[in-house]
């Protein structure tokens, strides 16, 4: 594999992780603002910025960190559509579909259960039972129109085996056993995500919440709105063998929203004052602790910096893949590369790993 220097990989890909990086943090305030009010979706946009999932794949090149900003532009867009009644934000809607599609169609699970809450409270199903042709209704069809239409041109390419490949990488995996079928998988990733002080805030927030949703119908459809947007891909990944703690990354947008959203049902101020200073301190301090920490894909400067070796992306394996330095060389055999990757990967099978050579 040639690409260009090492710098400038390092420079583009970080590129692009601020970009989506940024889009992310500030589509979560607006969903946040939109839903409850501007200092929760502040608070929202500075709990995701301090996850320490959000911040780790920040720093790595996934395509998940990517997804889970067009995951959340396609739940504001929704939520913007007002029961597809505005025709400019269905268009828009349709265009964020297609282009969450075009990127990774894993969007799927994060957006289907939102989007059957709104077609139901909006009424679509009846105007489509009773044959009534609406506003809504054709501005419904025009984001199916949109959202299909502009990835035609891949589904036309690769009908032939699109949903055998997608069947294949996430319902079967040789090397995963069946006993990963199950919803603690998950669980212990989301811990690993966020950490267990934000995972006991959600938890705490979510509670609380539902409970003053149900009893004083609070916010009652846009916490369900919220739920089913971690909820169901929750169980659908458990679901799959192949598992991959960056699968769910796109829950993170949710799961900010709803921590501070459990400070905005908080009506006493002093309360809600002092819970909010706790968490901006700690996320500070997590941004702080992520500054000054280690890189954390280890990046050996071997054979005159010319080489790039990054370690396995996957937080289950050892971040440990490294090739002793050979400075009269700068190409490596095929089987020498697998052979170190063999050695170094501690006997597991197909550890990520990335090579970037330049002559």
């Amino acid at each position: 594999m040639r690409l260009t220097n090492i710098w400038t990989f390092l420079f583009v890909g970080r590129l692009v992780n601020v970009i989506f990086g940024t889009a992310t943090v500030y589509i979560v305030y607006l969903i946040g603002k939109n839903i409850f009010n501007k200092p929760t979706g502040l608070l929202a946009a500075l709990v995701l910025s301090s996850f320490p999932g959000f911040i780790a794949f920040s720093r790595v090149y996934w395509i998940e960190f990517g997804l889970m900003a067009y995951v959340a532009l396609d739940l504001y867009l929704l939520l913007r559509t007002n029961f597809f009644e505005s025709r400019k934000y269905s268009i828009l809607l349709g265009i964020a579909l297609a282009l969450s599609f075009l990127h990774k169609y894993e969007f799927i699970p994060f957006v289907i259960g939102p989007l059957i809450l709104v077609i139901c409270k909006s009424g679509l199903l009846k105007d489509i039972l009773r044959l009534k042709w609406s506003n809504r209704l054709s501005n419904f069809i025009l984001t199916l129109v949109l959202a299909l239409g502009l990835t035609s041109f891949w589904w036309i390419r690769y009908n032939k085996d699109i949903f055998g490949r997608m069947l294949s990488v996430t319902l079967h995996n040789e090397n995963t056993a069946a006993k990963d079928i199950s919803l603690a998988y998950y669980l212990q990733s989301i811990k690993s995500l966020i950490g267990t002080i934000f995972l006991a805030l959600f938890f705490l927030s979510l509670i609380f919440v539902v409970i003053r949703a149900i009893l004083k119908d609070n916010k009652r459809f846009y916490i369900l709105y919220l739920i089913l947007g971690i909820m169901l891909p929750y169980i659908t990944f458990s679901l799959f063998l192949t598992k991959d703690s960056s699968h769910i990354l796109s829950m993170l947008a949710s799961m900010a929203i709803f921590i501070s959203a459990g400070l905005y049902f908080v009506k006493y101020k002093a309360l809600n004052m002092i819970l909010t200073s706790l968490i901006v301190i700690y996320g500070l301090n997590l941004h702080l602790h992520s500054f000054y920490s280690p890189y954390p894909i280890k990046i050996i400067n071997t054979l005159n910096r010319k080489t790039l070796i990054c370690g396995p992306l996957n937080a289950d394996y050892d971040l440990s893949l490294f090739f002793p330095p050979r400075k009269e060389r700068l190409e490596f055999t095929i089987r020498e590369i697998l052979e170190y990757i063999k050695a170094d990967a501690h006997g597991k099978n197909y550890p990520g790993v990335l090579v970037v050579f330049e002559r």
